[in-house]
């Protein structure tokens, strides 16, 4: 038999889903299995049933499910799995990834993208000069606004600020999920405040709204250039590490629709 992989993500219309596409069509080559792309929302031309669909086409008789998410507990796992259980009733689906959360990947890509961010001289007011990655507070900024229960990203901004704090390279390490947060963990900064979106993929909210409301409401000098996961090679690192667990069959199996 042959096995398919979806990643499956919430989509964006426009840009979100544009870059996303792109990020993942290099896994198509090197996956050796067919792969497809689905989104749960906003997208129908490339929903999760029409990808479930094309790797039934492909002759996949099991598919292996990757969400690309950046909470493992996001409020739309469920959701994922509602439409993978109606999208089918031949082909048993199997869950072995739901988000990146805390993976070691994550924390090489926040250090990375905190690093750059002290030397990037596209920072939004930070006065453009290099700052040195021992003098910076990085500041991990989530999606978690008050939306339902946070308890989960509380737990994951918990494990980033001590699995960052362990590596030595930055002055203090903070998170916040919203404005107030945002806004106490500059107050608490005992370096030179840096922030990191700790998003999938730069949309909209990434790319104008973040810096609107640090610019605009928090008051004091920080950096930020909005790199996001998707934008450096950890969250490709991930993707294929999880693939190649089918190949070399070593993965968890999270969810299944029964089949």
């Amino acid at each position: 038999g042959t096995g398919g992989v979806l990643l499956a993500a919430h989509g964006m219309p426009g840009t979100w889903n544009k870059e996303f596409n792109a990020w993942a069509k290099p896994f198509k080559a090197e996956a050796g299995l067919p792969l497809e792309v689905g989104f749960l929302e906003y997208t129908p031309s490339q929903s999760i049933e029409k990808a479930v669909k094309k790797l039934e086409s492909k002759g996949a008789d099991q598919i292996y499910v990757i969400q690309i998410m950046v909470s493992s507990g996001s409020s739309h796992t469920p959701e994922i799995y509602d439409a993978l259980a109606a999208s089918t009733d031949k082909t048993p689906i199997y869950c072995i990834a739901q988000g990146f959360s805390d993976a070691p990947e994550m924390v090489e890509s926040i250090v990375e993208r905190g690093k750059t961010a002290c030397f990037a001289d596209d920072n939004i007011n930070g006065d453009n000069k290099d700052i040195d990655p021992e003098d910076a507070s990085i500041i991990i900024s989530f999606h978690g606004e008050p939306w339902g229960d946070v308890s989960g990203w509380r737990v994951l901004g918990e494990s980033f600020v001590h699995k960052i704090a362990n590596t030595g390279e930055f002055k203090s390490v903070h998170y916040a999920l919203n404005l107030n947060e945002r806004k106490s963990a500059m107050a608490k900064a005992s370096g030179f405040p840096v922030f990191i979106p700790q998003f999938a993929v730069s949309g909209s909210y990434v790319d104008a709204l973040h810096p609107d409301l640090l610019l605009k409401r928090i008051k004091g000098k920080l950096k930020y250039d909005g790199r996001c996961i998707l934008d450096d090679g950890n969250g490709a690192k991930w993707v294929l590490r999880h693939i190649n667990s089918i190949e070399n069959p070593n993965y968890e199996i999270l969810w299944t629709n029964g089949l």
